[in-house]
């Protein structure tokens, strides 16, 4: 199967996405929250009745030649005492597929693989291919044991994939336009204030930084960096923090940089710089580029995403 849409896709169509689960964390007693603000949720993707991607870490059911069972496209998970929700799926629209929900155009997915590390089955570089790219690569969990990966023990996270030219982003979406990344929005065009959220590597990303792989360099050997990008937009489409990303280093290993060691667990990254939003997408940008497209994956986990709205007067 062909993995280079996991370099290459441009175009994204997540709008609509049906609820399937009224499952989180809540915490409506202000602890943490910014001022003028309470904290009304906070997703951990735990217990809820969205699909996992399956049946194993490379995520088959992810895509839309799967005939062995149910496939994912879309699901949501509720907060605020079940009042409002997050919703995320697979895009629609990419360079492979028009109007169809796949992993080919990127999109937001639940795993709870953590392979970081070839079974005996497998040999040279498997798990940090695409075949084992539901894997997030977590440390402080057990290697293969496939639970317990995501922030502080839990079992279940969530990946983003994705890539788009970061020139591209702030003259297409809001405008009849989509961009081929994953995310997240609020049901019924809602606006919330995002805090923390836990980011983590997958395998996949970590293993090819360090390695490299038929497509990119070794990051580390080419002195390279890598991070991965937040865009906010309100419920009209209109960008956030002056149409401004908010970025996280993933990896900096440049002569001229700051270094930055790539991380092997759980990391915390505060989104409430964009402002109340309607949907946050993710990007990646890097120093391994050929034609104007990203080599290195485009991948990152998330977990936990704090919830906060406005104090009613």
């Amino acid at each position: 199967m062909n993995n280079l849409f996991k370099y290459y896709a441009v175009a994204l169509g997540i709008t609509a996405i049906p609820m399937l689960t009224s499952c989180s964390d809540n915490d409506d007693n202000g602890d943490g929250a910014p001022e003028g603000y309470l904290k009304v949720g906070e997703i951990t993707f735990e217990n809820s009745s969205v699909l996992l991607a399956g049946p194993d870490s490379y995520g088959a059911n992810l895509y839309n030649e799967f005939a062995e069972g149910e496939k994912f496209t879309s699901g949501a998970i509720a907060f605020n005492h079940g009042a409002d929700a997050i919703e995320f799926g697979l895009n629609t629209h990419g360079d492979y597929y028009e109007g169809i929900a796949t992993l080919y155009n990127g999109g937001m997915f639940l795993s709870q693989f953590n392979l970081r590390s070839n079974p005996p089955t497998k040999t040279d570089g498997w798990w940090y291919s695409y075949e084992n790219q539901c894997s997030v690569y977590n440390t402080d969990s057990q290697d293969g044991a496939n639970k317990g990966a995501g922030d502080d023990g839990s079992n279940t996270f969530a990946i983003i994939n994705g890539f788009c030219d970061e020139n591209v982003i702030s003259t297409s979406y809001g405008n009849g336009k989509e961009v081929s990344i994953g995310g997240f929005n609020f049901a019924n065009n809602a606006e919330f204030l995002i805090g923390d959220i836990e980011i983590c590597n997958t395998s996949y990303v970590y293993g090819v930084i360090q390695n490299g792989n038929n497509f990119a360099a070794s990051l580390v050997n080419a002195k390279g960096w890598f991070k991965v990008q937040a865009y906010g937009y309100d419920a009209q489409g209109q960008m956030t923090n002056g149409g401004q990303p908010l970025e996280y280093t993933i990896c900096n290993y440049s002569e001229n940089g700051t270094p930055k060691n790539i991380d092997d667990d759980w990391e915390e990254w505060n989104l409430s710089q964009l402002g109340e939003v309607n949907r946050v997408i993710f990007n990646f940008v890097g120093s391994d580029i050929s034609y104007g497209y990203l080599n290195t994956p485009g991948y990152i986990a998330i977990d936990n995403i704090e919830i906060f709205a406005p104090k009613k007067p």
